[in-house]
């Protein structure tokens, strides 16, 4: 973990003196690293917050549906899926003399999400769907990421927690100072800890201490804590029906 340390190669900011690592699209921020005297990091929480969706087809002007109908069900209506597009090409360069080529990726989106597959559910046409929750509001979190790194906003475990909760990905997140430690979950439903003698593996599975109707909530990508051996991570957005 060497480049955690290099200043050459990760960012630094001289006005408040932070060091740390960011990464692409939110470079303007620390997400990992040091403060003047604080710090903090994460580990994965591997938490599924993705919801499959069986969505039902139709035909434009109540036409029937069929398997390859472009058009699905959304709150009484019948819209068009929306076809995104991206293309890739490249030419031989110094470096690689790869011949010039290209290709299309395309892929539908419904308000239930991208769409993976077509099949039938008793007798109707529908496409399967996948929602992260996340989805097209990646930079929300963007919030969470700036008061980590102002250090008039970070001034106690408690202050980190408090920032922690606008960050919305699946992160076990870890601050420490020269008095406090702490670990996140959102507030005030779910545990939380501060200053606890020590924290050990944060990926554990869930304990047989918790109640099952809220573990299965949280497997669903539901807003629930999810306890990491003594520490507990945060979770993400409260239920969806669409990416609105």
């Amino acid at each position: 973990m060497r480049g955690f340390f290099e200043d050459r190669v990760l960012p630094v900011d001289l006005l408040t003196r932070k060091h740390g690592v960011s990464f692409a699209g939110a470079s303007m921020y620390v997400q990992l690293g040091r403060g003047l005297d604080y710090s903090w990091s994460a580990t994965s929480a591997g938490q599924d917050i993705t919801d499959t969706y069986a969505v039902e087809l139709c035909g434009p002007e109540g036409n029937p549906a069929s398997a390859t109908s472009q058009h699905y069900h959304h709150r009484s209506e019948c819209q068009a899926k929306e076809r995104i597009e991206r293309k890739n090409a490249w030419k031989p360069t110094v470096a690689d003399p790869t011949l010039a080529c290209s290709y299309t990726l395309a892929v539908h989106r419904t308000r239930y999400g991208l769409v993976q597959s077509q099949a039938q559910v008793d007798g109707k046409h529908v496409a399967y769907t996948s929602l992260r929750s996340t989805y097209l509001h990646e930079v929300d979190s963007i919030v969470g990421f700036q008061e980590f790194n102002d250090p008039n906003a970070i001034r106690s475990a408690q202050d980190f927690q408090r920032a922690a909760e606008h960050v919305e990905y699946t992160f076990n997140w870890f601050y420490a100072d020269a008095k406090d430690t702490a670990s996140y979950t959102p507030f005030p439903q779910h545990p939380n800890s501060v200053n606890q003698d020590y924290c050990i593996s944060w990926n554990n599975k869930q304990p047989r201490t918790r109640p099952a109707p809220l573990a299965a909530r949280e497997r669903r990508g539901r807003r629930g804590g999810h306890p990491a051996g003594k520490t507990w991570f945060r979770s993400p957005r409260p239920p969806h029906d669409s990416y609105e």
